[in-house]
């Protein structure tokens, strides 16, 4: 049975990054590969605090037993999920301190829910934050990786002033070369995540 409700987790919240371009890309690639029943929602954790309560996740059997409400509004929205993609950048050959924290905060809610995993980064494409996320998703959270996929970008949308517009366009609105690749991947690893 296909999901319900994918929930898209963003590893930057940059307002000036790349983020916002990519996303429109990607829900461009993904939406009308989903069957009508299913739909796709950006996962807001920018209100959780630091992972230091007296709770240990994995000891937790209901959203209401976190000790706070920001976290347990978290546990409800993942819960409410069936699969996941994460849209991330790879921030210093890993993944993003808010991304990360977002994942520990819980455990039992990813537990088995199919997730895809979209890198970008240099020519490497995110290749450290792809192998740490799928240690992490894979390993830790018990989690059904249907696949990765990496998008090599250029120097001048990373370090420069160039960013990728809304629906991966440049500022003339011609679509980027260099995610014409990734998106074959993205379009297989959905159907993948679909299927899962």
């Amino acid at each position: 049975m296909p999901p319900s409700r994918i929930g898209i987790l963003l590893g930057s919240q940059r307002p000036q990054g790349n983020n916002v371009g990519l996303l429109t890309w990607l829900t461009s690639i993904v939406t009308p590969l989903l069957p009508s029943t299913t739909s796709l929602t950006v996962l807001d954790y920018s209100a959780l605090g630091r992972v230091e309560g007296p709770i240990v996740p994995e000891l937790v059997a209901s959203s209401e037993d976190y000790p706070d409400e920001a976290t347990r509004r978290w546990s409800r929205d993942v819960a409410g999920c069936d699969a996941f993609i994460v849209l991330t950048p790879q921030f210093n050959w890993s993944v993003p301190g808010r991304l990360k924290e977002s994942l520990d905060h819980l455990k039992r809610e990813w537990a088995t829910k199919p997730v895809l995993i979209v890198a970008y980064g240099g020519k490497r494409a995110g290749s450290k934050v792809r192998e740490h996320l799928n240690l992490v998703l894979g390993g830790a959270l018990d989690m059904k990786v249907v696949g990765d996929v990496g998008v090599p970008m250029p120097m001048e949308f990373i370090a420069g002033e160039r960013r990728i517009k809304e629906g991966g366009r440049d500022e003339t609105g011609e679509v980027l070369e260099f995610l014409k690749e990734p998106e074959e991947e993205v379009k297989r690893f959905v159907g993948e995540l679909i299927k899962a």
